[in-house]
């Protein structure tokens, strides 16, 4: 072991001449596998000898005789006499650098409220062709599922599953593996329902922002009515359609108000406040009886009765002695968690402390709890709270609780007769549906948290349908050299999908949460940045770990690979660029001169492209500052310099190319994602109000037109195209999941 005086290492060279300079590793192994003893150089600097053979032969004398050569000329060459040369009083003329005058013109446009300008490359000058391209964005897959509301997967009488991402509803045949999209929500969808007919295709569906609600055909995907606009004040927390054409609407305001609306004919027929100490988070009509109401939620079951008279007044008042929670036997629980209805219309309740309530009604109408029956089900889940509840068409209960499914015989005063636990990696149950609507075959599918979808029965095993990311997706790069692509998220966890298959094809953990992905351009090493800004290399092909460092202790927002593969540069979150060497078949990484950094950026940087040639930069940072950086010298450079440099891709959302781009939008409404095609034909923008954008390329008049789609609300994050054009894949918001489009020829969106 050698100490060093001065580390670093920088530099590694073979003890005798002609001193070779150690480059990689596989280098070491492969070429100096005979040599025993070597130079390591830290921050001293490299020994003379070895500084002297590296340079050009005329660079090697040393300074001393250069002084010994001008004394020997001075001896040849003797002055002449003093007096023939007299004093002249002499004037020093100070010299400013003139500018390079590259007679660049510019573009203006307004950027985040502020005026900017961007030197113009000559080729843009001539005339741009503004019209729409000729393809069209067609929403062709969605990845994942959200899993976070109450009941976030429905089963049509069809078979088809009914679920929902971001703005998008999703009807999803597994049996032919197509999916059909409702599209006509403006903000992320927090609830769907069905009609309780299997014969009647209608499907109600809550949005949260600009709260609404839209009752549409499954079938058709055409929108029956819209309820609700400018009348909720808060995201719809619960829906339900009755038998008798009545609609069940709990929102989240302070007051949590519960409505009943006239769906068909779009009258709203009660508006009641429920606020209070007790909050209503869910509703839901008696399947029995379409005139009661019972809430839940916070520390209560309600039992509510609808009355009308002949003038079409109706009134919907609580029942004061049904709903009582007796302190001797079941005191009122924290929460109210779910749910559901015996085949004799008993109501049973399942809370937070892990009890199952049965709650039956008496001559009067009053539901009070069974103790006779409820006293062998107060320890059904405890202490774990209670998820989700399912009454199969046999009257066997379906109860859930962490990863464990327990069944009970409702026939046989709810013995438990049977248990199944799922694996733990796919998370804590959410939903519990049937197969398929009446059957008694005991399939069901399961939804946990982790946005997992399994399929079984407690008899056989539960299989896997759907995976994904159970936190926001933050990161997405697609493979230069297969239909496939790559996500990360705040999960922690990196999957790869098949474009094609529209399937998973590995999902791999790691220690911290994922911020960005990039992609060597071989396609066979993929590298993850972190939030905690360590930089891990993955295999594409398996997800194998290769390697990983500590980069930064900051986000690494952004990063990519220069085109020939020999340099990685990183953007991250404390204002600066690391650029790498790349070594060793993308597994060894080593910093550029001064110490791998770029500064100069004020905020974070969350974009950067690669120049063709490999050698230029340009980063963009959370303050829409773009700067140029030659990763040759580490330095940054004058934009005009390299203003007809040509860009791997157009990540950054700012620049001459992409400048048309910001010209029309609303106010207070930004350029968020950016990128180009393979081709340079086109570019594909996504903004902050979740809408996406697609242009001719380059972009730089306002004038241009495009095609739109809005499938968020929110920010999108990332846009990626497919290797071949075919696709292009996006994320945006906190959403979980991952939309991917096909580029068409037809004008249809879905």
């Amino acid at each position: 072991m050698v100490d060093l005086t001065y580390p670093p290492a920088i530099a590694l060279y073979t003890a005798e001449p002609p001193y070779r300079n150690v480059e990689s590793y596989s280098q070491l192994l492969r070429d100096l596998k005979h040599n025993t003893a070597f130079i390591v150089c830290g921050s001293e600097g490299i020994p003379k000898e070895i500084s002297q053979i590296e340079h050009d032969a005329s660079r090697m004398v040393p300074k001393q005789s250069y002084l010994q050569q001008f004394r020997a000329n001075k001896q040849k060459h003797m002055s002449p006499p003093i007096d023939r040369w007299e004093d002249v009083e002499m004037s020093m003329t100070e010299v400013t650098p003139q500018p390079y005058n590259y007679e660049y013109e510019t573009i203006r446009a307004e950027i985040n409220g502020e005026e900017r300008e961007f030197y113009c490359p000559k080729r843009l000058k001539d005339k741009q062709d503004l019209s729409k391209p000729a393809k069209r964005l067609k929403l062709d897959w969605v990845y994942g599922l959200n899993a976070f509301s109450r009941n976030p997967l429905h089963v049509l009488s069809t078979g088809e599953l009914v679920y929902y991402v971001s703005n998008i509803a999703v009807v999803y045949d597994k049996k032919k593996d197509t999916q059909r999209f409702f599209t006509a929500h403006t903000s992320p969808i927090c609830c769907i329902a069905l009609h309780p007919d299997n014969l009647q295709p209608y499907i109600a569906s809550g949005q949260s922002l600009e709260p609404l609600v839209r009752i549409w055909d499954a079938r058709s995907m055409a929108t029956y009515s819209v309820v609700g606009e400018g009348i909720l004040q808060g995201n719809v927390t619960s829906l339900q359609l009755s038998s008798s054409g009545l609609l069940l609407i709990v929102d989240s305001s302070d007051k949590h108000t519960l409505l009943i609306w006239d769906w068909q004919n779009n009258e709203l027929l009660v508006r009641t406040m429920i606020s209070g100490e007790i909050a209503a988070v869910s509703a839901i009509f008696h399947p029995h009886d379409p005139s009661l109401v019972v809430t839940y939620g916070r520390q209560h079951v309600h039992f509510w009765k609808l009355f009308s008279d002949e003038e079409n007044t109706y009134r919907l008042l609580r029942d004061k002695e049904s709903g009582i929670f007796s302190n001797e036997f079941a005191s009122p629980p924290s929460n109210v968690t779910a749910i559901s209805f015996s085949p004799n219309g008993e109501v049973i309740t399942a809370d937070s402390e892990g009890r199952l309530l049965i709650w039956s009604k008496n001559d009067s109408d009053v539901y009070s709890i069974n103790e006779e029956i409820s006293k062998d089900l107060l320890r059904a889940h405890s202490p774990k709270p209670i998820t989700a509840l399912f009454m199969s068409a046999d009257g066997t209960l379906l109860s859930s609780a962490g990863n464990e499914i327990r069944a009970w015989d409702s026939s046989a005063g709810y013995n438990m007769v049977k248990e199944r636990l799922i694996p733990e990696a796919a998370g804590p149950i959410r939903s519990i549906v049937t197969r398929v609507q009446g059957s008694m075959d005991g399939a069901i599918f399961v939804v946990t948290a982790k946005s997992c979808l399994l399929e079984g029965s407690l008899q056989d095993k539960l299989s896997f349908v759907l995976h994904g990311h159970h936190n926001p997706v933050t990161s997405i790069v697609s493979s230069p050299s297969e239909l496939s692509f790559f996500t990360a998220g705040q999960d922690s966890f990196i999957c790869k999908w098949s474009a094609d298959d529209k399937k998973m094809i590995w999902k791999v953990h790691v220690e911290f949460p994922c911020s960005s992905l990039a992609i060597d351009p071989t396609g066979r090493v993929l590298s993850v940045g972190t939030g905690q800004g360590r930089l891990i290399i993955l295999s594409t092909d398996s997800g194998e770990h290769l390697s990983s460092f500590q980069v930064s202790h900051d986000h690494l927002d952004s990063m990519a690979f220069s085109p020939d593969g020999n340099r990685l540069a990183l953007a991250c979150h404390n204002a600066s660029v690391y650029v790498f060497d790349v070594l060793d078949d993308a597994v060894v990484y080593r910093r550029r001169a001064r110490k791998g950094i770029l500064d100069g950026h004020e905020a974070a940087v969350f974009n950067l492209d690669w120049s063709t040639n490999s050698r230029y930069i340009q980063t963009e940072s959370k303050d829409f500052e773009v700067i140029f950086w030659d990763t040759d010298q580490m330095l940054s450079v004058d934009p005009q310099s390299i203003v007809e440099n040509e860009w791997v891709k157009h990540r950054c959302t700012i620049g001459a190319r992409v400048i048309g781009a910001w010209k029309k939008l609303m106010p207070d409404v930004n350029v968020s994602a950016a990128n180009t095609s393979n081709d340079k034909k086109l570019l594909i923008t996504g903004n902050s109000d979740g809408s996406l954008r697609l242009y001719k390329y380059p972009c730089s008049s306002k004038k241009a037109n495009f095609d739109e789609r809005r499938p968020y609300s929110e920010s999108i994050r990332a846009i990626e195209f497919s290797s071949n054009d075919q696709y292009v894949f996006t994320i945006g918001g906190r959403d979980c999941g991952t939309l991917q489009w096909v580029l068409s020829d037809s004008l249809e969106y879905t």
